[in-house]
């Protein structure tokens, strides 16, 4: 008869000894700050002004926490949104003389206003496509019709939905990555060598402030008015358009920069050769979008 062996008894010092104590338990009750090890003032850190955890966090609560991050209309998202639409200057001021925690941070107020930018857009986009394609059908892209022929077949689709995807492609980039590198920088550096010039000894991170925040609110001015505009025509939208990225800089420009006209056409300068590296972005974009695609289509033929 085979007998089984006995495990031996686990004492109560072996468990204790074989359970280690888990992190999450040192969560609350914490004397030091998690954040930066600083001392306690409080429910907060004296030095970072971090938050001390008097319970677990739970699901719910980190819900709560998340609206009223967003609808907090003493700070945040919200209060953001609603400084810029009344005091845009006042924003970038505040946020570069060191006023920074009602704010959310410029770069992320940037790409909010892209992604509302991309939402419009996907929004009209079916639209757009045809009132395009229509319109690049009227004309004769290329006058050598045999080398059109050759290069529709190559590339699967009539010429006209191939510029237009790349235009799409271009479009959307010229919204978030493209948009900071064409349009924010050089917005930045323009602002700071004419007002330099003029004896505002602005830094160039300081006019990037400015920067981010205007095309970011520019971007969600757009998106909004552009569901509208779009419908009534082109001459409109583009009309719209054209006006808020030439008059926003300049409702912007008061409580941040010199009140003097001087300082004012300054502005409009440093906005309108910025538009003009804008557009050109998106127009490098689109042409190397459509050769990438005429590139591909000849690789996989």
């Amino acid at each position: 008869m085979v007998t089984k062996p006995v495990k031996p008894a686990i004492t109560g010092s072996e468990s204790g000894a074989s359970l280690d104590r888990h992190w999450t338990q040192s969560i609350v009750g914490r004397a030091d700050c998690a954040n930066c090890g600083g001392e306690r003032l409080g429910d907060f850190c004296a030095h970072c002004g971090q938050q001390f955890f008097e319970t677990r966090l739970h699901f719910w609560e980190l819900v709560q926490n998340l609206l009223s991050r967003v609808t907090d209309i003493e700070r945040g998202l919200l209060f953001t949104v609603i400084n810029m639409f009344t005091r845009p200057g006042g924003v970038c001021r505040d946020y570069v003389s060191g006023k920074q925690k009602p704010y959310i941070n410029p770069l992320t107020y940037f790409f909010l206003g892209a992604a509302l930018q991309v939402f419009a857009f996907w929004w009209v986009a079916d639209e757009l496509r045809s009132r395009m394609v229509a319109e690049l059908n009227k004309h004769q892209l290329i006058r050598n019709e045999e080398a059109n022929a050759k290069l529709e077949e190559l590339l699967g689709q009539p010429m006209a939905e191939a510029l237009m995807d790349s235009y799409v492609s271009a479009i959307l980039q010229g919204y978030t990555y493209v948009g900071l590198f064409s349009f924010v920088v050089p917005f930045a550096v323009w602002l700071w060598l004419f007002h330099s010039s003029t004896g505002e000894k602005f830094q160039v991170g300081e006019t990037a402030v400015f920067g981010l925040y205007s095309f970011g609110q520019i971007l969600v001015l757009t998106a909004v008015f552009g569901l509208v505009t779009f419908h009534l025509g082109n001459n409109i939208h583009l009309l719209m358009a054209t006006s808020v990225y030439a008059l926003f800089p300049q409702f912007a420009h008061t409580g941040f920069f010199d009140a003097s006209w001087t300082s004012r056409l300054l502005t409009l300068l440093a906005t309108l050769l910025a538009w003009c590296t804008f557009v050109l972005g998106i127009m490098i974009m689109f042409a190397l979008s459509f050769f990438l695609r005429v590139l591909w289509a000849a690789q996989m033929g």
